[in-house]
This record gives C-alpha cells, structure tokens and sequence, in this order.
C-alpha cells in the first residue's frame, strides 16, 4: 500500500492515501492530529508519522502494544512517532 510512495510524504500524496480531500488533509495537519513538517510554505510528513495516526484508529489486540496494523508491517520495523522510537517485535499470545 504504502511502498509506492516516497519515505516523506507532500499533502497531496498523503490526502491520496487516506482517500480524503486536500481541505481534510490540512485540517488534519493544523489540528494536530498528523506529526508534520513545514518547509518554507509547504507541509512534509514522514510516512511513520501517518502510520502513526492511522495504528490511533485500529482495533485492539489481545496482545498489549500490538494492534491489526501490525500485519501491514513487517516485524521488527521501527515504529517512530513524534515522543517517542519503539521497537515493534510483535508478542505472543498469553491466555
């Protein structure tokens, strides 16, 4: 899904991906709910700060810090977000 585009998204692209229109994508931006950078009058955001947004949306798994985006992943992919750098290895099922 994500592969085709580049590491560091421009609004268009990401507006693209999350199937909305441009006036969603810079709300989205200006309310804060995507990490974003701006470069002069431009906005970039890092592909791992919209797997962020969307990992926000996905429901729960039974394994605590692993969530049904995770199969979009392979494991051990870094999963960056704008606190923090985890280490996403996947876990066991514990019953």
């Amino acid at each position: 899904m994500l592969r085709d585009y580049p590491d560091v998204l421009n609004i268009d692209q990401m507006c693209e991906i999350l199937s909305v229109s441009t006036k969603t994508g810079y709300a989205l931006l200006k309310k804060g709910s995507v990490q974003h950078l701006k470069v002069g009058r431009s906005y970039r955001i890092p592909k791992a700060h919209l797997l962020t947004y969307l990992i926000g949306f996905a429901p729960r798994s039974r394994c605590p810090g692993v969530t049904s985006l995770h199969s979009l992943l392979p494991l051990g992919t870094l999963m960056v977000s704008a606190a923090e750098v985890t280490y996403s290895s996947g876990c066991k099922d514990r019953r």
